[in-house]
Parts: C-alpha cells; structure tokens; sequence
C-alpha cells in the first residue's frame, strides 16, 4: 500500500504542476471544430473538423512518446476513432482498464451565438475558473483528462501491473454506434471495466434507457361546417372524424401511464419519477377550415435500468390499445405506432451495485478530491448503453455534469477544479485497479 500511497501522491504532484499545460491541451482539442456532421446546422461559424480534431489528437498523443500502442481507423470516411495502450508490466493479460470518451460535438446554432456571452463557443480560454466553448463539457474535458492522467503516470516512471486502454470515437452525438463506439469493440478492444468519461459530476454504475416513437393516426376529413355531424348523433351518420382528437385521447393515455411509472417504477440510484415519457412533435391537419385528415406525434421514453426494452414497449402500446378498444373510430382504424425511430433503442445500463468497480471508483474519487463520491443513475444515455448491452462493464463519471455547465447550450463551459478533480481520480483509479 506505501508504494501505492507515494505513486499516487507523484502523480498528483505531476497533475498539479502541469495544470497550465493540461488546460492548454484541452482548449486546443475545443478549439476544433468537431461538429458531427450528421447533425450539422448552418451558422456563420466555418466548417466542421471532426478528422482534423481526430488526427490532431492522434499525433499529439503520438508526440507524448508513452504508449506501447497506437491505433487510428475509419468505418465511415473522414471520421476516425482513437485506441491508444498504457502498457502495464504482466503482458499477455490483455487491457485491464479502459476508457472511453467521443470527440465529435453538436454545432452552435444561430441563435445560440446571438445569446453566447462568454468567451467564444471555439475559444477553448480559461476565465473566470472555467474553461469554455463547445464541447467543453460535453465531453472533451473528460477525454483530455484521462489521457492526461495516464500521461502523468508514464512521465512520472510509474509502472503499472495491467494494462490501460484509452479511446476517443465519433459519432455519439448522433448515436451512429456503427462507425464508432460498435466498431471499437469489433476491433478487439475490450477490458472488464470502461469508464465512461461522460459528464456527470457523479459516479454512475447505471443509466435509463431510451427509445424513440412515432404514432400516426388517420381521420375523416370534413368541413367545418359537418363539425356537428361528426360529434352529435344524427340521421346521416358519421360524416368525419377529426384525427388531431383521437390523438389527444392517445396522448392522455400514455400520460397517465407516466405517472403510473413514477409511483410504481423506482430503482435504488434512479431518481424518483426518473422514468419519463416526452411529446417533441405534433403535426396535425392541413388546412384551416376542415377536420384534420391526420395526426402524427413524435417522443421519447427514457426509462428505469432495471427494465428491458421489450417490457417498456410493451407497456407503451398496452396503454394505446387500451383507448382504441374504447373508440369505435380506432378500433377499426388502428394508429401506426413505429418504435425505434431515430436512432437505435438504447438498453439501460444496470451494473450490479456490489461490482467491485464501483467502490473502487469511489475510493478512487476520495484520493482525488477528499469528498464523499454520490453514485447516482446516468438520466441521460450515450455510447455506454450501446457498450453494456455489448457485454462491456460500463460506469460514468466525468467533468461537467451540473446546470452552470450549459452542455448543448449557449455558453458552454466547465469548472477547472472539476476538471483536475477527474484527472486525478482517473489517475487514482488507473493505479488502484491496474496496480503499481
């Protein structure tokens, strides 16, 4: 343990001096533009760089002369992924710790730059205790602060007993799992533990799930002079039926079944009422003076870890087929309900809370910052789903993850002190789990 003890405090030592010069490697890294251009908007602000920033990080991690390995590869042109190795002394184990972070950003739209106040959104300048710009928090801070760790651990001769893998992908921002964080794993890279250095503030052994959903519904189109026709009884029969109401009578149902969800469904870290259901877009009808023909929603469930997707959905469109068997307009014209949209379903991830890499994480974060860790579920998702439901130990934590952080928002920045913090306790959990 005294060798442990004096590892540590050197590379804490190593930390604290070069904090100038890890701040300046991580406002290079946001002064590219790595906007993912799947998800680009147009402002004045000059073209997306996400190979640019990419090979930018490859070579400059190739110029810390530390790693044993060092790989780049493209599944989709003009979009690399990152693997670096921190070799450890038992070779032939296989990478014992791994993490892992993306590099590419959202944009900052028109509007956002109208209300950015602070320094630049691809500034990367430190003021006022914060570094700021776009992807400051979400999530170059962490990636640079892993990488700076491990560079404090090979420049201060600390030798490790198992290896540390260390990758930066693309496309989180637009959950294209299939050109980065599916084709790291498909690559062979692997360990019994990642950690993920999303921003979080907290440490995160599970994250919700999600998916998307659209429900279409049909109607009967009339004027709006029938209106009477459609709703009161008559001789003539029913002359229209107004879609945009059978929607509401939809949309009531699954709100009802979200508040079931936040009395019923708890899980120990979850949030209560952390299992949501969300209307994003509603499109309905197509001209002033008639009964909409059509109704379409567009939304999103995020949903406990304990769940599978298969139960949620399930439950999702129990609750519409419930209003249909009541109406006899739905009964016979069924609502087109299509699930995943967007992106694909992302399975929560829900680690054993006795892992032993939790509490290893937490003592790692009491060395670091001498502050009790909270461990809490991730409400969010990223590529960490995507890695656990691959069969890869996954738990969150990084810089970033409070209100005043503003991630995909005007203003972006995260606090310095947050960011040496998992420096060091990512340094801390290198040398505790791989070993010295």
């Amino acid at each position: 343990m005294g060798s442990l003890d004096e590892s540590r405090r050197k590379v804490f030592e190593f930390i604290d001096e070069s904090t100038e010069e890890f701040l300046e490697f991580l406002g290079e890294y946001i002064r590219i533009k790595s906007v993912n251009p799947r998800i680009a908007v147009e402002t004045s602000d000059g073209p997306a760089e996400v190979k640019t920033c990419q090979e930018w990080l490859y070579n400059t991690l190739d110029s810390w002369n530390i790693f044993s390995k060092l790989d780049k590869w493209e599944v989709e042109p003009g979009q690399p992924n990152i693997a670096a190795i921190l070799s450890g002394t038992a070779k032939g184990d296989g990478e014992s710790l791994m993490f892992n972070g993306h590099s590419d950003t959202v944009d900052v739209t028109a509007e956002q730059l109208k209300s950015w106040t602070g320094p630049g959104p691809w500034s990367g300048i430190v003021k006022d205790g914060r570094v700021w710009g776009r992807g400051a928090g979400d999530m170059k801070a962490g990636v640079a602060a892993y990488l700076w760790a491990a560079r404090a651990i090979a420049e201060t001769n600390t030798k490790l007993g198992r290896d540390v893998l260390l990758t930066a992908v693309i496309g989180e921002e637009s959950g294209s799992r299939e050109i980065g964080i599916d084709s790291v794993m498909d690559r062979g890279y692997h360990a019994p533990l990642c950690i993920l250095a999303e921003p979080s503030a907290t440490i995160a052994p599970v994250n919700v799930g999600e998916f998307y959903f659209r429900i279409k519904v049909v109607g009967q189109s009339s004027h709006i002079a029938d209106r009477h026709l459609a709703i009161y009884p008559n001789e003539t029969g029913v002359v229209g039926v107004n879609a945009i109401e059978k929607m509401m009578k939809i949309i009531q149902s699954l709100q009802t079944l979200e508040r079931e969800w936040g009395l019923y469904q708890k899980h120990p870290l979850m949030p209560i009422g952390g299992m949501t259901l969300n209307f994003s877009i509603i499109n309905g009808g197509d001209n002033f003076s008639s009964l909409a023909q059509s109704c379409e929603v567009v939304g999103s469930v995020l949903f406990n870890p304990s769940l599978s997707s298969e139960e949620v959905i399930a439950e999702f469109q129990g609750a519409i087929d419930a209003v249909c068997a009541c109406d006899y307009w739905l009964r016979n014209h069924a609502p087109e309900v299509t699930i995943p949209i967007v992106l694909p379903v992302k399975e929560p991830v829900n680690m054993p809370l006795d892992h032993p890499g939790i509490s290893a994480m937490c003592d790692s974060f009491r060395d670091a910052t001498g502050k009790e860790p909270e461990v809490t579920c991730m409400s969010g998702t990223s590529d960490g789903n995507y890695m656990f439901e691959r069969g890869q130990a996954v738990i969150t934590y990084g810089p970033g993850g409070g209100a005043d952080s503003r991630i995909h928002g005007s203003c972006e920045s995260v606090s310095v002190d947050e960011v040496v913090e998992a420096c060091k306790t990512y340094a801390a959990m290198m040398l505790r789990w791989c070993g010295v």
